[in-house]
């Protein structure tokens, strides 16, 4: 396996690749090549380096992330920890990671290069679309979706059917009991909308 990212996420990613017994060649980061993580080489990327090995990227920024996506040339792999419980009905897509204690209900839907984090819940048939962040401890109840490249805060509750936008950013701790548009920062319980168009 190949790891993209050297900050904190990567560590994680080491430690659940560990748990899984999956052993790391190496990892790229464009910023920081030249040292090492528990004693894995961080180098530059090139697509020549282990081109037969999938990918994940271990970069917590949505945007950062989506960019990174776009210039590896490696096969992505999904990851799972062995302590969390994805319902055989629902789909994972390539790149996404699904952390310690999280938990994906029947139905769900899991886009690409997603992160749900540590001890989050996903309920039935929700979405979570492509780019986004679903914190530590987050409860996305049914039939919930979660837009594109849209960060929900740790501890952060999503009542059912609601839509949450691409590009927002749910501060934690909100409680989301209403729509929420395309491009909003909302925080607080229940969620009020603070700023209608972020730019990320």
């Amino acid at each position: 396996m190949l790891i993209y990212g050297a900050g904190g996420h990567a560590s994680v990613l080491l430690s659940l690749l560990c748990e899984n017994h999956i052993p790391v060649q190496c990892i790229f980061d464009d910023l920081v090549a030249g040292g090492n993580i528990e004693g894995i080489p961080i180098v530059h990327y090139q697509p020549a380096v282990f081109p037969d090995e999938k990918i994940l990227i271990a970069i917590g920024d949505n945007q950062t992330r989506r960019l990174v996506a776009g210039k590896v040339l490696h096969s992505f792999a999904c990851l799972v920890h062995p302590d969390a419980y994805i319902d055989k009905c629902s789909e994972l897509s390539l790149g996404s990671v699904v952390m310690l204690g999280a938990i994906v209900q029947a139905c769900s839907r899991i886009g690409k290069h997603v992160i749900i984090n540590t001890g989050s819940i996903v309920e039935h048939h929700c979405v979570i679309h492509d780019y986004a962040h679903v914190g530590p401890g987050v409860v996305l109840c049914g039939q919930a979706s979660v837009g594109e490249g849209t960060l929900i805060g740790a501890g952060s509750v999503v009542c059912p059917n609601i839509f949450i936008g691409a590009n927002c950013i749910i501060g934690a701790g909100t409680v989301v009991t209403r729509n929420i548009p395309d491009h909003s920062v909302a925080r607080g319980n229940p969620a009020r909308i603070i700023k209608a168009s972020c730019t990320r």
